[in-house]
């Protein structure tokens, strides 16, 4: 009996549904404890409010720094260490933190998730689009990258495509991307365990964690094994949308049986699909 792929708007409330259990149990192996702590994520907050924005006519940038600004919460609901640097950036000065000035991390690549979404069927929207608005939330270059390798991904799984590391090689090629980021994506598909995240938080546990991650949604078809590789925090948040969009909603769902799914990131997560 052949396998039922989900479509595109199981998918999209997939991937929703994988950030949202992802950020709701930041500090446990399991997701028993996860219920009623989705509002209180700062990644949360930003998502939702980018989610929006996309689906305005017209992206506005200032619009969404001043969105993104008034997010206030607690620190210790941050999964990231660069996010709320930069959330400060933008509500002190109105413009993104200096080059380099901190990062990389993978907080822009859970973020800007949405933008996947919006413009899974045009790459080049995809690619641009991800890259500036991430670079609001990091500003080092690595940290971009990456939002834009797992954006490129979930564009193909939104396809129905499961390999998609050739799609992200050719958009990091043609767009000059970095050569260590050449080098972390040209190892995954590569059979063997990547090495542990350094834990400094700069690129030499940044790029290792992003490979875990993508080495494990390319080798691994069942859910439970791909988070089996995951650590606590942002590699498991995009990881789990990285399930979403891969196997639909109700892959994740699958994960915490006792999770009531979010009817407003639902309807979000339709939409943008369109």
């Amino acid at each position: 009996m052949a396998k039922h792929e989900p479509d595109p708007q199981s998918r999209a409330r997939g991937l929703f549904a994988g950030i949202e259990l992802g950020v709701s149990f930041k500090g446990s192996p399991t997701p028993a404890d996860h219920r009623g702590r989705e509002s209180s994520s700062g990644e949360l907050r930003l998502i939702e409010a980018l989610a929006r924005e996309l689906l305005a006519p017209q992206l506005d940038f200032p619009r969404l720094v001043t969105s993104w600004a008034a997010a206030q919460p607690v620190p210790e609901t941050w999964l990231s260490e660069e996010t709320p640097l930069a959330i400060q950036a933008l509500r002190t000065s109105g413009a993104p933190a200096p080059d380099d000035s901190f990062g990389p991390g993978l907080g822009a690549a859970l973020v800007t998730l949405p933008v996947a979404l919006r413009t899974h069927r045009t790459p080049a929207n995809l690619i641009g689009g991800t890259y500036h608005i991430s670079r609001l939330l990091d500003p080092h270059p690595l940290g971009n990258w990456a939002a834009v390798a797992v954006n490129v991904a979930v564009a193909c799984f939104m396809a129905g495509r499961r390999d998609f590391v050739p799609d992200v090689l050719e958009a990091l090629k043609a767009n000059d991307a970095p050569g260590a980021m050449m080098e972390t994506i040209e190892r995954v598909p590569i059979w063997r365990r990547p090495t542990p995240a350094a834990p400094d938080g700069r690129a030499g546990g940044m790029l290792p964690e992003l490979e875990t991650v993508l080495w494990a949604l390319h080798h691994e078809s069942q859910p439970d094994r791909v988070t089996s590789h995951l650590s606590p925090g942002l590699a498991r948040s995009i990881g789990l949308a990285l399930i979403g969009a891969r196997d639909g909603e109700t892959a994740v769902l699958a994960l915490a049986p006792e999770r009531v799914p979010s009817v407003e990131l639902d309807r979000l997560a339709e939409q943008l699909a369109g």
